[in-house]
């Protein structure tokens, strides 16, 4: 079975069987809250401001067609259910500027949850990392978000990511929230990984990533796991076995 990422062939015949289960909630939840705002846009009576109405809905319902025709989706994996939701509410709004009455942005608004219930269900199957296996494809890794205190006394999210080119991590006050604390390096350039006590602030376990001119603390959630799957992939992107 062909998937839309590449899997090593220790793991091809779970992820083939991941995929079957995964990839129809996968493209309803993304595809389908788009599919129904048009149908209902080009349905109505367009009451409303047209040209205003048009542009939002389209682009919102855009928006999640983008990232997965880009394949954005396959590396950030934990944006799924955000996109789709953000998408879903731009698309009512639309709606409502377009025609000015309560149930096509309802419709709008029911289609997006049950997106977001589809993209969810899809995320579970495939995304799972108890067994360590997702170390094994090229779909993006992200860790679980720790709560740090900043230098200013104020709470800030903490999580770091990686895919088959790239570990990047943050700090920041909220997800679309410019980084007090940040930075990327490629995976390529890691010579090892392991958890230790942090040297300063946050304090407490961090993953350290040494590379030939540095070393880099991650502060994440689940630091033991996180390394874990990071040193699985870092050895077996260095294997030829990997299948599309």
């Amino acid at each position: 079975m062909r998937m839309p990422f590449a899997v090593h062939a220790s793991v091809r015949p779970e992820f083939e069987q991941r995929w079957s289960r995964a990839r129809v909630p996968l493209w309803c939840g993304f595809l389908g809250p788009p599919a129904v705002s048009l149908a209902v846009a080009g349905w109505v009576t367009w009451a409303g401001a047209v040209v205003p109405g048009l542009v939002v809905a389209v682009a919102s319902a855009a928006v999640p067609v983008w990232f997965v025709a880009s394949r954005a989706h396959l590396r950030h994996t934990a944006w799924w259910r955000r996109v789709v939701a953000w998408s879903a509410a731009g698309q009512a709004v639309g709606l409502a500027v377009l025609t000015r009455e309560p149930w096509p942005p309802l419709a709008a608004v029911a289609a997006g949850v049950l997106g977001v219930f589809a993209v969810g269900a899809a995320q579970a199957v495939l995304l799972d990392a108890a067994n360590g296996a997702i170390a094994a494809t090229t779909l993006g890794v992200h860790s679980d978000s720790r709560r740090v205190r900043g230098p200013t006394g104020r709470f800030l999210l903490a999580h770091a990511r990686f895919d088959d080119d790239l570990l990047r991590w943050r700090i920041s006050p909220g997800v679309t929230a410019p980084d007090v604390l940040g930075g990327e390096l490629r995976l390529c350039e890691v010579t090892g990984v392991w958890v230790a006590e942090a040297a300063g602030a946050p304090g407490g376990p961090v993953v350290v990533v040494r590379t030939a001119a540095r070393h880099a603390q991650l502060v994440v959630g689940d630091p033991h796991a996180f390394a874990t799957l990071l040193d699985r992939r870092l050895r077996l992107l260095a294997h030829p076995d990997w299948w599309c």
